[in-house]
């Protein structure tokens, strides 16, 4: 029982980190979110 409970906390954590990761767009060069008027508002062009 045990096993079944780490294996679903683990999922679980993962998953949450999966999905929190995938929330903001940031610059691969400065690391800077988009869109974010603290860091001047910098748009992502395609």
């Amino acid at each position: 029982m045990k096993k079944n409970t780490l294996f679903i906390l683990i999922v679980l954590a993962g998953a949450a980190i999966l999905v929190s990761s995938c929330k903001k767009e940031v610059s691969s060069t400065t690391g800077w979110n988009y869109n974010d008027p603290n860091f001047g508002g910098f748009q992502n062009h395609p």
